[in-house]
């Protein structure tokens, strides 16, 4: 267990241990009404009258039935709390991968940062792969074709409607980042295909070199696992990365 579980443990059992002894004495123990301020005071003996020396007493106050109907207002909604702190940190992917279009929100708040859950998730199955392939096995074609321009406008359309459904979230816009991978890459009118999903979205689409790509899936691979030393082979739908992988007490290196 690491130093920060064994603080986070500790902190709940002492938690536990206050509440049972609240429950064990607040019967039985006198308490003081203060009518002007309509509170009550109890003193609860923590150490069960074992004195050690130590002032370890907890005082608790609580407020009478008179002010009770007024407390709905001053509550905080738990469930609403942890809304607005993931609502502030969602952060949104596109991978325009040559086998598919992948969409997803993820919340990075510092108590998810470790497992970056994902609020949403969406795919377009279609593959820029084989969308440049020749017409034909007996095609006199070497090169691959362009992006055929329904494809694009498949695409164009998909990334419209995630960008509204990233407004409805309220991702900020800087908080969206969109990337591609070999298919966009090779692509003989790649620069074109890239600047209509910008000039439409306002979105930039970063190409990710090779290094990058397979970097990015060792990463992945990495916090995944908390020890993990060997080679690491990713199989895409139009390339395919090998990494070597050594992550070792926090310390990653690839």
């Amino acid at each position: 267990m690491s130093l920060e579980e064994n603080i986070l443990y500790q902190d709940a059992s002492d938690s536990h241990h206050i509440k049972d002894t609240l429950n064990i004495y607040s019967q039985n123990k006198p308490n003081t009404t203060d009518s002007k301020n309509n509170t009550i005071t109890d003193e609860i003996d923590t150490d069960n009258g074992n004195g050690n020396g130590i002032a370890n007493n907890i005082t608790t106050t609580s407020i009478t039935d008179s002010l009770l109907d007024n407390s709905d207002d001053n509550e905080q909604d738990p469930d609403q709390d942890e809304a607005d702190v993931v609502g502030r940190a969602l952060t949104a992917i596109v991978d325009i991968g040559s086998n598919g279009i992948r969409f997803s929100i993820s919340s990075k708040a510092p108590h998810h940062a470790r497992i970056m859950p994902c609020v949403f998730k969406d795919r377009l199955g279609i593959s820029l792969f084989d969308a440049q392939l020749p017409d034909s096995a007996n095609s006199n074609q070497q090169a691959k074709k362009p992006i055929p321009e329904d494809a694009i406008q498949e695409i164009v359309q998909a990334m419209i409607r995630f960008k509204w459904i990233c407004e409805d979230f309220g991702v900020p816009e800087n908080g969206v980042r969109v990337v591609a991978t070999e298919a966009t890459r090779e692509a003989a009118n790649s620069k074109e295909f890239r600047d209509i999903i910008y000039q439409t979205t306002g979105w930039k689409v970063d190409l990710l070199s090779k290094e990058d790509e397979g970097r990015c899936g060792a990463y992945g691979v990495a916090s995944s696992f908390h020890d993990i030393s060997g080679l690491f082979m990713d199989l895409g739908g139009g390339s395919s990365q090998i990494s070597w992988i050594s992550a070792n007490d926090g310390e990653i290196k690839i």
